[in-house]
């Protein structure tokens, strides 16, 4: 049973990073667009010589900086999920070789079941 679950917990972990990355990813860029926009915006501006109203560049300015701020959060949690990943690897990569040392032979030589993605055993 013990290594039935080790087996789960490995395959849902690295379900779970790969859905983390690339959902972090898709935050990453539709944020760096969202910067995109503003950046030309703001170029424009300045390129066609029609200064901005104090009033709505602030908007513009606040957007800029908190979007920034969200695409560096993206790229800080896609490492944090990878270093979670390494973490819980090598916890697991101990559990098992510690459990075949000190496990009921039986159960060792059995080793983990092999199981469909969302299905019970085959």
């Amino acid at each position: 049973m013990l290594f039935r679950q080790l087996d789960f917990v490995t395959t849902r972990s690295r379900l779970l990073q790969r859905a983390l990355s690339r959902l972090y990813t898709a935050v990453g860029l539709f944020i760096g667009t969202s910067l995109a926009i503003g950046l030309v915006a703001a170029a424009h501006s300045v390129l066609t010589g029609v200064p901005p109203a104090p009033l709505v560049a602030l908007p513009v300015v606040l957007a800029l900086i908190g979007g920034g701020m969200l695409l560096h959060a993206s790229v800080v949690l896609m490492r944090e999920s990878r270093f979670a990943l390494a973490a819980l690897n090598a916890e697991m990569d101990f559990v098992w070789k510690r459990g075949k040392e000190i496990g009921p032979e039986d159960l060792v030589e059995k080793g983990p079941v092999k199981s469909r993605l969302f299905g019970g055993p085959r």
